[in-house]
């Protein structure tokens, strides 16, 4: 009898620590949820700086290089853009307040964009030269 009074308090025990754990898990998860759409918000500021500069450079005078490399800023700013998006979308996941939308979007602009930042690292930085067809 002592035996099974025992294991019960045990697990009784185990329950509680469980419970306890779990309300710690939830309560670190909702301060990592919180940091994540604080920090979006924090950086998405400065970022449309960026990218509204980049629009007000491109009807100033520069030569060609000058444009291209503006435009690969421009194109930069808009994926990192993205990318912070994409983080306050997973906060708002974890709060269950996301709500999906249907975007249609030009694949050929896409890859394009994608390979034209790619490559410039690609050379540069490797020596590798990439082509699209």
């Amino acid at each position: 009898m002592e035996d099974a009074n025992s294991a019960r308090k045990l697990a009784e025990e185990a329950q509680i620590d469980l419970a306890a754990a779990k309300v710690k898990a939830d309560q670190a998860s909702q301060a990592k949820s919180q940091f994540l759409a604080n920090m979006s918000h924090e950086i998405r500021t400065p970022m449309n700086a960026i990218l509204g500069f980049s629009d007000l450079l491109r009807g100033t005078q520069m030569d060609e290089v000058q444009k291209d490399y503006l435009e690969t800023i421009k194109s930069s700013g808009d994926i990192l853009l993205a990318l912070i998006s994409d983080i306050l979308d997973i906060s708002k996941i974890e709060a269950n307040s996301l709500h999906l939308e249907k975007i249609s979007f030009d694949m050929e602009y896409l890859i394009t964009n994608f390979l034209t930042i790619i490559r410039k690292i690609a050379v540069t930085a490797k020596h590798i030269q990439i082509h699209l067809h």
